[in-house]
């Protein structure tokens, strides 16, 4: 009788962790199979520090031949069918994801004049470009805008387009690799608007 008695309640007690412990397991395993393998994947990009991740960028930037007497000389196309055309050193201002606020200091300067056609009213070139962020890291780019001059403008004004290499920076930046186009490019005299669209990968 005393024997009954005793195992009843053990055999429920033993019944109830047997479901508990079944329950557990099946949840378990429906939420690891549920999970999203691209999710893990981005903490895995943002956790880990051993490679470089790569997102997408763009900007919205516009630049003015600059007054800086410390900033780095411009450069001329001397002796082209349109005259001799300045290349001028500018400061860059504007917006771009992963950088905020374009700081001063940001500077475009030409280092190379690379073809002029007068058939086309173009002019090939290529500058180097230093964008510092809010946060006082910079990306660093070689560009190569090929400009096409309006002649009822007297060559005054015009629009552009090229492709745009990242080439490192500094802090997060360092060894920063990436590919970037200009967007709605246009210039007048000395100043210019246009829009950047990529990738970087940092």
């Amino acid at each position: 009788m005393r024997t009954r008695i005793h195992s009843q309640p053990l055999s429920a007690l033993a019944l109830l962790l047997l479901s508990v412990l079944f329950i557990t397991t099946s949840c378990t395993q429906d939420s690891v199979l549920e999970s999203n393998p691209d999710d893990l994947n981005v903490v895995e990009a943002k956790s880990s520090n051993a490679e470089p991740a790569r997102r997408a960028i763009r900007g919205k930037i516009n630049n003015k031949s600059t007054s800086d007497p410390d900033a780095p000389d411009g450069l001329t196309c001397f002796d082209t069918p349109f005259g001799d055309i300045p290349l001028t050193t500018n400061d860059i201002f504007g917006n771009m994801t992963h950088l905020g606020k374009i700081q001063a200091n940001s500077f475009g300067v030409p280092v190379e004049c690379v073809e002029v056609n007068p058939e086309t009213f173009t002019i090939e070139s290529v500058y180097r470009v230093n964008y510092i962020g809010a946060h006082g890291d910079a990306i660093h780019t070689v560009e190569y805008p090929f400009l096409v001059l309006d002649p009822a403008t007297g060559f005054n004004t015009g629009t552009f387009s090229g492709d745009i290499e990242i080439v490192g920076g500094t802090g997060r930046f360092e060894n920063a690799t990436g590919m970037m186009k200009f967007v709605d490019a246009t210039f007048v005299g000395d100043e210019s608007t246009w829009e950047v669209v990529g990738w970087i990968e940092y």
